[in-house]
C-alpha cells in the first residue's frame, strides 16, 4: 500500500531577490501586511543587489543568514511595531516615520492624486502602466521613502496601523 504524498506546507519560506523586481515587491507587499497584523512571517534577504534595506526597517526583518547585508542586522536589532504607519481621515492619509533614530516625520498627504497614488501602489505595480500624474507622485512618494521602487514595480512601504503600539495604560 503507499500512501499519499505530504502535501506542501501551507507556509513557505520566501526570499527577497532583488533581481526579481515583480517577486521582490509581492514579498514585501506580504511583509508589510503580516507587520500590520504584528503576525511572524518566515522570509530571507539573498541577493539584495542594489537595494537598501534602510527604509524596509520598519517591517519585520527577515531570518538570519550568512554573510548578509551589514544594514540587516541592525535592522532585526532595531525592529518594533509602529516604526512607519498611516492613518486615513476623511480626504488626507497621515504618515508617522520613527524608522530614523531619535526623529519623529509626520507627513500629512492631504493631494487627492498623492493619496490615491500611495493607496493604489499597496499592490504591487507597474510604474510604466500607471498614468502620469500617478506617476509623478510615485516619484514624490519614493524621495520621502514612502514607496520602494523595484525596476519598474512600486509598492506602498507604510502599514495601517491594526493595533496601538504602546500599552494603552501608557496613554
Amino acid at each position: 500500500m503507499t500512501r499519499p504524498a505530504a502535501p506542501e506546507p501551507a507556509c513557505r519560506t520566501r526570499v527577497f531577490d532583488g533581481g526579481r523586481p515583480a517577486e521582490a515587491a509581492g514579498l514585501i507587499a506580504a511583509v508589510r501586511d503580516a507587520t500590520a497584523l504584528d503576525t511572524p512571517i518566515d522570509w530571507h534577504w539573498q541577493h539584495g543587489g542594489a537595494v537598501d534595506p534602510g527604509p524596509l526597517r520598519h517591517l519585520r526583518p527577515p531570518a538570519m543568514d550568512g554573510g548578509e547585508h551589514p544594514a540587516v542586522g541592525e535592522w532585526r536589532e532595531k525592529f518594533r511595531y509602529g516604526l512607519c504607519y498611516y492613518r486615513r481621515g476623511p480626504g488626507f492619509l497621515r504618515v508617522h516615520d520613527h524608522r530614523e533614530d531619535g526623529y519623529l516625520s509626520v507627513l500629512m498627504i492631504d493631494d487627492a492624486k498623492t493619496a490615491e497614488t500611495f493607496e493604489y501602489c499597496r499592490l504591487p505595480r507597474r510604474v510604466s502602466a500607471l498614468p502620469a500624474a500617478m506617476a509623478g507622485a510615485c516619484v514624490e512618494l519614493g524621495a520621502e521613502d514612502l514607496l520602494l521602487r523595484l525596476g519598474d514595480w512600486a509598492i506602498t512601504l507604510p502599514y495601517r496601523l491594526r493595533r496601538w503600539p504602546v500599552p494603552a495604560t501608557v496613554l
